[in-house]
């Protein structure tokens, strides 16, 4: 089970609510150091202690994230950092 899971509506076409989800793992990427690769339409990040992906269909992006125990302690500041990003991306379209 995930520690975080944030899904988000949106209005976009796919392709550039894939832009928004990359834009947001780049900018997770820089902070947590991630490595991001796709599958489909679902991108996998992970690191040392971090792991999880970002779904994204046609009406929504969904993101899920595995916390390490290190992190755990974390899991709050983390869930609102990430969702204030990913509305802010989906709102710039």
């Amino acid at each position: 089970m995930a520690d975080i899971r944030i899904a988000r509506p949106h209005g976009l076409p796919v392709s550039r609510a894939k832009a928004a989800a990359q834009a947001a793992a780049d900018d997770l990427g820089r902070e947590y150091a991630l490595i991001c690769t796709w599958q489909g339409d679902s991108l996998h990040f992970r690191r040392s202690g971090v792991r999880g992906r970002i779904d994204v269909s046609q009406t929504q992006i969904a993101l899920e994230i595995h916390l390490g125990i290190l992190l755990k302690g974390l899991r709050t500041s983390i869930e609102k950092s990430v969702g204030r990003r990913l509305e802010e991306l989906l709102a710039q379209g």
